[in-house]
């Protein structure tokens, strides 16, 4: 039963798949992933039953969210990338990614539908320097890397993070 969201026709609201108003009842999960499967079924179960209808989460997850787990990594220790870095300037869709990793980021995508939850997805947290090291090229390569991955009806786009003076906000801009 999962959630399919649009923009209404005229552009100032959100409608969901019979055209109706969508009011969005989120919960920001920003650490995520770095959670167990089973950690995040009953978390998304408990919120949807509650009646909340998204969930906003990283899907590459930064220290500062995740109360000090090392960036990055997922509690059981799997990382997003090769190499147990964060986004490498040299990154490739067919190479850079930790397979198990996205799996799981996929099925937590896939809980999120099956509960009824529009995933709001950050693609990456732009708040440690990565994204202006890695540069446009390779970030463009995670953007289309992430847009093909997961481009289903339950999920929308949210980037960027606190703002603060300094921020990634005008690279990502560029």
């Amino acid at each position: 039963a999962g959630v399919s969201v649009a923009a209404s026709s005229n552009g100032r609201y959100l409608v969901n798949s019979s055209g109706q108003p969508f009011l969005m009842l989120a919960i920001s999960a920003q650490g995520m992933a770095i959670e167990s499967v089973a950690d995040v079924t009953l978390f998304l179960s408990t919120y949807a039953s509650l009646g909340f209808n998204a969930v906003q989460f990283d899907l590459v997850t930064l220290g500062y969210v995740t109360q000090g787990n090392p960036d990055y990594k997922t509690r059981d220790g799997l990382f997003p990338f090769a190499g147990n870095a964060g986004l490498l300037s040299n990154f490739n869709a067919s190479t850079s990614p930790n397979a198990n990793y996205w799996a799981r980021m996929d099925e937590f995508v896939v809980l999120c539908e099956q509960y009824g939850l529009w995933a709001l997805l950050n693609p990456y947290p732009p708040n440690n320097g990565d994204l202006r090291r890695a540069g446009a090229t390779a970030c463009q390569a995670f953007g289309q890397f992430v847009g093909n991955r997961y481009n289903s009806p339950n999920v929308g786009w949210q980037f960027g993070n606190d703002y603060k003076v300094g921020s990634e906000d005008s690279a990502m801009a560029a």
